[in-house]
Parts: structure tokens; C-alpha cells; sequence
């Protein structure tokens, strides 16, 4: 059964104030740049993958591109229009995969971009706005414009800025 919309902001408000917003603060000098090193990156994967081994991760980034590579693919992402290409070529950097790539853009962009990520779509899920039967359980470049789409009704329908949406999905992680 699905919340009322009045129900939903008051699961949304809950869970988005029991983030822990200090988490984000190594991000902050991030925002609004217009590509991303070796060294941006390493900082944002350190952010997102904390759970998930992130050294593994930055050593793939930096064994397998070059900065510039780096500079240039997320110039092209963070430039460009088309939300799922931008998607696709921040993707392009090793060890980021769509996850990964959704928090590269989120961090340049979080009033155009959310995170996609598993925890996230349990909570969509919690809604009855995901069908893991259907669209699957984990982030990926086939579902991410459906997923964005979602986040930014949300967004819309509640009031909230989509950084909001994205840290109450997260935090929440499909609980009631």
C-alpha cells in the first residue's frame, strides 16, 4: 500500500534529518566544478565507497586512467545535457561504475543529480515506486533516467531540494 503524499513528506522529513549531514562536508569544496582529478575523485570515492572497500576503487582510478583522462571525462559529464550520456561517460572512469558515476555528478551538480544506489531503492521500493522484479535492485545506466525521474517528483511533490530526497532514501534504506 502506498503512503499518502502527506505520509510520504513526514517519512521523507524524518528520514533526510537522521542523516548525518557532517558526512557530506568533505564534498562541499567539490560543488559546481566543472571536472574532476585524480585527487576530486579520490575524495568522492572515499565518500561513497566508504562501505565498500574505496581504496580498491582509487587504485583502479589511477592505475588505469590519467588525470587529464579524468579532467576530460568528467568535463564531458558534467557539461552535458543529456542526463543519461552524462551518466555513460562519468562511467568511463575505472572503478566508478553507475553508482559511482550518479555520485560524481551528484557532487558537481545535486540540484540536477541524485546518487543511485541499492539502499536508495529499497526506500523506493518501501513507496511502491520500484519494482526490483522489473527494474532491478542496483544502480545501472538502463535505469537511471527512470530513477532520476522518480527522485525528481519527489523533489517536486515535496518541497525538497534532490539532495534531500537522495539523503532520506539512503538513510532510510527501505524501513517504514
Amino acid at each position: 500500500m502506498a503512503l499518502s503524499k502527506r505520509a510520504t513528506k513526514i517519512w521523507l522529513d524524518r528520514w533526510c534529518a537522521l542523516y548525518a549531514v557532517a558526512s557530506d562536508a568533505p564534498l562541499a569544496p567539490l560543488a559546481g566544478r566543472a571536472s574532476f582529478g585524480h585527487a576530486d575523485l579520490t575524495v568522492i570515492y572515499e565518500w561513497k565507497f566508504r562501505r565498500y572497500y574505496p581504496g580498491k576503487k582509487i587504485k583502479a582510478l589511477t592505475a588505469r586512467s590519467t588525470d587529464v583522462q579524468a579532467r576530460d571525462w568528467t568535463r564531458r559529464a558534467i557539461s552535458n545535457t543529456d542526463d543519461l550520456a552524462a551518466l555513460r561517460l562519468a562511467g568511463l572512469l575505472p572503478g566508478c561504475a553507475p553508482a559511482g558515476a550518479s555520485a560524481v555528478l551528484m557532487v558537481a551538480d545535486p540540484q540536477r543529480f541524485t546518487v543511485m544506489n541499492k539502499r536508495a531503492i529499497k526506500s523506493l521500493v518501501y513507496h511502491e515506486l520500484w519494482d526490483t522484479a522489473a527494474q532491478g535492485s542496483g544502480a545501472t545506466y538502463e535505469r537511471w533516467l527512470e530513477y532520476l525521474q522518480i527522485c525528481r517528483r519527489l523533489s517536486t511533490d515535496h518541497a525538497m531540494t534532490l539532495r534531500e530526497i537522495d539523503r532520506a532514501l539512503w538513510q532510510a534504506e527501505g524501513r517504514p
